[in-house]
């Protein structure tokens, strides 16, 4: 089928086949690296035509589809041998000449060879042929699209006369929304204003909240203060008993001490008189010759005295400072 503006009966036309192939130069010079070079073809519906590049205009090559005598595809080499002459049924001899193509695929050397004896064919034709049904079924087609045409362009009228309806409609509704918009903002505007009035409550509210809060702290710190002097005093009296019952400790202590430096005094007094003594009843003893038993007794009597004067008063006032201490 034609596609939407184009020619009718246009897949009828004679096709045009183009694309990519090397040419077989004819001679091989000094400067030429490669007898080969790669040049765009195509096949029009008259001619076999080479431009240097697909966007190139310059034409390199240009045979006659007419002038064509032979072609001889090579597919194992993937070469193409065109024969033309291009005096053909002119001149006496018809002198040939060849052209020599090469294609990337053997499939696209198939191709090539399809689409040029297709054209020729066509050119001794001399026009298209189009069946008569397509003919009737392309005119059915043509005039069904025109009739959808016309639908659509009353359609599109409908739908115009539709889209200013509700234009009108949506101008009115957009009017109907601006008086909505309005009172909104006025409510938000009275909105606002309860809130700032409530806002200032509030405030006033912390304030005087902030203040007895302030007022408590105040309390609270006298009361701090006065409990700490309270402690304070409480502790300079525990501070001044317990110094009191330290300077009772110690006095008592110093007076035991000289008491007990006393007693040591006296023990010695009393060592050095039973030393006199004892000197003395030697002598007696070792004038008189005294038996052994006689100053036995005496030594063992004047013993028991000693360790009862050492013994006793130490004793007494231990037991004094002893029971002084669990007093305290």
């Amino acid at each position: 089928a034609a596609g939407a503006g184009g020619r009718p009966f246009e897949e009828f036309e004679r096709p045009r086949h183009e694309g990519r192939l090397q040419k077989k130069r004819p001679g091989k010079g000094l400067a030429c690296r490669t007898s080969w070079v790669a040049e765009w073809f195509v096949v029009s519906s008259e001619y076999l035509v080479s431009f240097a590049s697909r966007t190139s205009s310059q034409v390199l090559t240009c045979i006659s589809l007419s002038a064509v005598t032979k072609l001889e595809p090579n597919a194992t080499q993937s070469l193409l041998r065109i024969s033309y002459a291009p005096e053909l049924g002119r001149a006496k001899c018809d002198a040939g000449l060849e052209l020599v193509l090469k294609a990337a695929e053997t499939s696209d050397l198939e191709r090539w060879v399809a689409a040029i004896t297709e054209a020729q064919e066509k050119l001794r034709k001399d026009t298209f042929f189009v069946p008569l049904t397509c003919a009737r079924d392309r005119l059915a087609a043509e005039r069904a699209r025109a009739e959808a045409a016309e639908r659509m362009r009353a359609a599109e009228e409908e739908a115009r006369q539709r889209a200013e309806a509700s234009l009108v409609e949506a101008r009115e509704a957009e009017a109907r929304a601006e008086e909505a918009r309005q009172e909104a903002e006025k409510a938000r505007e009275e909105a606002e204003s309860a809130a700032k009035d409530a806002e200032a409550r509030a405030e006033a509210a912390t304030e005087a909240s902030m203040l007895a809060i302030q007022e408590a702290r105040r309390g609270m710190e006298e009361a701090e203060a006065k409990a700490e002097e309270v402690q304070q005093r409480v502790a300079r009296e525990q501070r001044f008993q317990c110094f009191a019952v330290q300077l009772s400790l110690l006095l008592h202590r110093k007076c035991a001490s000289s008491l007990r430096l006393g007693m040591v005094h006296l023990q010695d007094d009393f060592d050095g008189e039973c030393a006199e003594e004892d000197a003395l009843g030697e002598k007696v003893l070792s004038e008189q010759t005294v038996s052994t038993d006689a100053a036995a007794a005496v030594r063992e009597g004047r013993g028991r005295a000693q360790n009862k004067i050492a013994d006793d008063p130490l004793d007494g006032l231990s037991s004094d400072s002893d029971s002084d201490s669990d007093e305290d």
